[in-house]
């Protein structure tokens, strides 16, 4: 049996391309796996593909042309399979998949993000083609119960995964932010959060991981309110290494799907702040236990609680403790399983 994945940028160094490259390399154990890359572009990481199989359509419109052309490919590619899966990473993709021709391969949309942080033009694609899918899935309960259940029946919800393998030792004084640094990952309010905290603590460091559209905005920010203590790092490729040295994860993102970087924070047990938008983090974070989730916006709670961790070495350790209890629910090991009954590759 064959299971295609298709997806934007494989080579991009993200969170999504990070799960797909550790799964697909996983179910390579149990069947043929190949990875239809749109969009070659530039080649950002280094991967690890020596079990599956690339196919790059390397096509560069970024218009409706675009979509014609990866139908045309995909229909090229899948004329004589007579069975197996191909899986849409993303909605923009799983939106193609009723578009195809052969009708033997069972199409799937896998969501990355959060439904409502979609735009209105996604959401009325996704009314119009996610009920000619054979399976939606969700990254979260919240997102299937009130959506993705009412488009398509055969919804269902397979969370990120981490790897659990080692603890942060909660020694240092660093607090991490990793993310796009774009609209709606909340860096505006992250600006005006550590603010507050370095005038009140100057021991602690901020380092944000991660670089976009906003980051002139962000040094110029810097530069104004004249922050010492925050440091902008770029992307990094060994960004979970990077994590194991800090003592503290913040996220006031607008909106969100599965958030990586909390999973990863809660693998090594490290106390995680929050936004509490729609989906994502408070299925993550146990409030008060593992972290804290703080109203979307709310600027001074969020610095307020980013004190009382810093000024409370025992709340931090609690926490942990917490955290290395609560990270087996999204163990590699249990997720993976569940792709592979998905799949029914489990005898396989």
């Amino acid at each position: 049996m064959k299971i295609y994945f298709l997806i934007e940028n494989y080579y991009n160094i993200g969170g999504r391309e990070k799960i797909l490259e550790e799964l697909a390399n996983d179910l390579a154990k149990y069947c043929e796996i190949i990875i239809i890359n749109i969009d070659i572009d530039i080649k950002k990481r280094s991967l690890n593909t020596d079990k599956i199989k690339i196919i790059d359509l390397e096509i560069k419109e970024k218009n409706y042309i675009k979509y014609w052309k990866i139908i045309k490919k995909l229909n090229e590619i899948l004329e004589n399979e007579s069975s197996g899966f191909i899986v849409g990473v993303g909605s923009w993709n799983g939106m193609l998949l009723p578009l195809l021709k052969n009708k033997k391969i069972k199409k799937i949309s896998s969501e990355h993000g959060s439904y409502r942080g979609a735009s209105l033009k996604i959401k009325l694609f996704r009314k119009m083609t996610y009920p000619f899918l054979d399976n939606i899935i969700s990254l979260t309960e919240e997102d299937l119960k009130k959506y993705y259940k009412k488009l398509n029946k055969n919804s269902l919800v397979i969370s990120n995964f981490i790897e659990i393998q080692d603890e942060a030792d909660l020694e240092n004084k660093i607090i991490v932010f990793a993310g796009r640094l774009e609209k709606g990952k909340g860096l505006e309010d992250l600006i005006e959060i550590w603010r507050i905290v370095e005038s009140q603590n100057k021991e602690w460091v901020l380092k944000v991981f991660g670089d976009g559209e906003l980051r002139t905005e962000i040094e110029e920010k810097i530069k104004l309110y004249n922050l010492k203590n925050i440091h902008l790092l770029g992307f990094v490729d060994d960004i979970k290494d990077r994590l194991k040295s800090a003592s503290l994860i913040v996220l006031p993102s607008y909106s969100e799907g599965m958030p990586m970087i909390l999973l990863e924070g809660l693998s090594l047990g490290i106390p995680l702040i929050s936004y509490d938008c729609e989906t994502g983090p408070s299925e993550i974070i146990s409030n008060e236990k593992t972290g804290f989730l703080v109203p979307v916006g709310n600027i001074q709670e969020f610095s307020k609680k980013i004190i009382e961790l810093i000024e409370n070495r025992e709340l931090i350790l609690e926490m942990k403790k917490n955290s290395l209890e609560t990270r087996k629910k999204f163990s590699k090991n249990k997720i993976v399983e569940k792709w592979l009954e998905f799949f029914n590759l489990k005898n396989s």
